[in-house]
């Protein structure tokens, strides 16, 4: 094989992978402590914020409340559907990083800023548009050199799930932080009765059903050996702080 078949070969090998390699949904998303006494100033300087630079494409932000586990009053705050090529484009003016900066943070303590990039093979029906109004995040620790059993461990849980009129998107960290935050399961809710309609459901009985008797006493017992961890926290959406709809086009 010549040298410029060889390389004509190569390249059409790779652009299937090049052009998914653009095709994936990330979220940068950061938590926020308010300072205390200023909730209101916060409110008006977060709302201005992501009015005037967040508003549209790529660069839509949400902002939710954490309603409990440690982080419990805390503020998260998220831009997306983007990928990394989004960011050479991002808001980045002197403007935009003195907005936030100065009236943002000046009533508020950053936390945590971190990349979630959601894996399309182990979700059922993401929501990539409009914000539902609560999410239950399961954050997930898991031991080095286990994260394949893991994710079998989420195909087996999308396999009972996937007919079900089920909103669960899997997301892995984009960018390894040694915090044991490896992956986060957003499950979405449109109110606080549908939490209690799903733990009232018949996942173990399906679950059994698909994987066989006595499968989910395994799939309890297992995951105790690939998991170190994992904790949920509820997100509340608050509409008044996040972008508004009127001018949002979220993708």
């Amino acid at each position: 094989m010549t040298r410029a078949i060889l390389a004509l070969f190569t390249l059409f090998t790779l652009l299937p992978t090049l052009a998914l390699a653009q095709d994936y949904v990330m979220y940068e998303t950061q938590y926020l402590t308010v300072s205390p006494g200023h909730t209101k100033q916060f409110g008006d300087a977060m709302k201005a914020h992501n009015d005037k630079y967040h508003a549209s494409g790529p660069y839509t932000a949400s902002v939710w409340a954490i309603t409990n586990g440690p982080r419990s009053g805390q503020i998260f705050w998220a831009m997306g559907p983007c990928t990394f090529t989004d960011f050479d484009k991002r808001p980045s003016s002197a403007d935009h990083e003195s907005d936030w900066a100065d009236n943002v943070l000046a009533h508020a303590e950053p936390g945590e800023n971190e990349y979630w990039r959601m894996d399309e093979e182990l979700s059922i029906n993401p929501v990539n548009s409009a914000p539902p109004p609560l999410i239950r995040v399961r954050i997930f620790d898991i031991k080095k050199g286990q994260h394949d059993r893991f994710e079998e461990d989420q195909r087996k849980i999308k396999e009972v799930l996937k007919n079900r009129d089920t909103s669960r998107a899997v997301y892995r960290t984009a960018v390894a932080s040694g915090t044991g935050r490896d992956f986060a399961v957003a499950t979405t809710f449109e109110n606080w009765a549908a939490v209690d309609a799903a733990a009232g459901g018949s996942f173990v009985k399906d679950y059994e059903e698909v994987h066989g008797p006595g499968s989910f006493a395994s799939f309890r017992r297992d995951r105790s050996e690939f998991v170190e961890h994992f904790e949920d926290e509820f997100h509340e959406l608050l509409p008044e702080l996040s972008a508004s709809p009127t001018t949002s086009n979220n993708q």
